[in-house]
């Protein structure tokens, strides 16, 4: 068998690349038929591939067994302010593979040409200072996301998908009021929000608690959420105590991957109950007027992102229906990579 051979990724590439795209999605939706079908298409495919390649600081590399594509992977060198509203999920500089930017052709050994395209790449982002690399993944597959956690990933965030259907056999709390939050509740929604940054904070998820370098971002955020009709933002009292919040966003771009998520969607941005309302029952009734909402707004599919090491939330979410369909993976680096060489 002829040898894997490694070289950078050029435009004249997207059309094969964006058919290996395409087969992967027909393979991936064999076991998630969520996943969005018009991905199933080369065209539809190589649209984000240039969409990719348009973006700045953009790496990529093919790999090529006897002349016929074996694989590519690309990514994209990535900076976020502290100040901004990504620094509540993204470190300051990241090398990030999205799920429409990496395939390995069929016949391949999965785990080794990734490994040699991850070889290929991450040596110059290593060499540039990034010493935090993330990667989208399809669970459609699961011998891609083996592989990568034998390069040393593990699980960050996971992506689910819903039709927005009722929550089976659900009856409401009769003590529980779900009301739609409005622009002058907005001290409430972000009373809830900074609630779930200390949630997150804390063992074992330990994300940054970046509520103070952001506050101005979050708020400016939740101020035009809640001023936009489009979205669905509730909240649930009891006894006229707002216990828990949802907030919903209608255009999710950004806030989930267009590659994965179904046509139609809605982004369930942020679920959160209080800490003395929880097991309580007031997160299923919460959930029940959400999907109702979504269904009648048009919405027949509702996605979300809960933190992996969550040891509350993925149970909760899983039990009410939501598939796992997208896992992001990440890989931290020792920084005295940049001094202590041979």
């Amino acid at each position: 068998m002829p040898s894997l051979t490694l070289r950078p990724l050029d435009s004249a590439d997207v059309p094969a690349l964006a058919a290996l795209l395409a087969e992967r999605r027909h393979e991936e939706r064999v076991s998630l038929p969520l996943l969005n079908e018009r991905f199933a298409e080369p065209a539809a495919c190589t649209d984000l591939l240039f969409s990719h390649l348009a973006e700045p600081r953009c790496d990529g590399v093919v790999a090529e067994r006897g002349g016929r594509l074996a694989g590519f992977l690309l990514g994209h060198r990535r900076h976020v302010a502290l100040e901004s509203f990504g620094a509540q999920y993204s470190p300051p500089m990241e090398a990030s593979m999205p799920v429409s930017g990496h395939g390995v052709a069929p016949g391949e050994d999965v785990e080794a040409v990734y490994a040699a395209m991850y070889a290929y790449l991450g040596e110059r982002w290593v060499d540039a200072g990034y010493f935090e690399h993330r990667i989208w993944m399809p669970l459609g597959t699961p011998a891609t996301v083996e592989a990568w956690f034998h390069l040393g990933f593990g699980s960050l965030y996971t992506f689910c998908a819903r039709e927005s259907t009722p929550v089976p056999g659900q009856q409401a709390a009769t003590d529980i009021e779900v009301q739609r939050a409005t622009p002058a509740e907005r001290a409430e929604v972000l009373r809830f929000q900074e609630e779930s940054a200390r949630f997150h904070r804390a063992a074992p998820i330990l994300w940054p608690y970046m509520e103070r370098q952001a506050s101005a971002a979050i708020e400016s955020f939740t101020a035009g959420a809640l001023a936009d009709e489009s979205n669905g933002i509730f909240l649930a009292r009891r006894d006229g105590i707002a216990v828990a919040l949802h907030l919903m966003v209608a255009q999710t771009e950004g806030w989930g991957s267009t590659f994965t998520q179904p046509d139609g969607s809605i982004y369930l941005y942020e679920g959160i109950t209080a800490p003395e309302a929880r097991g309580s029952g007031v997160g299923t009734t919460l959930l029940a007027h959400t999907l109702d909402w979504a269904r009648e707004a048009g919405h027949p599919n509702v996605t979300l992102h809960y933190a992996t090491p969550n040891p509350s939330g993925g149970p909760f979410w899983r039990g009410h229906g939501f598939v796992p369909v997208e896992v992001t993976l990440q890989r931290r680096l020792d920084e005295r990579l940049a001094w202590a060489r041979p």
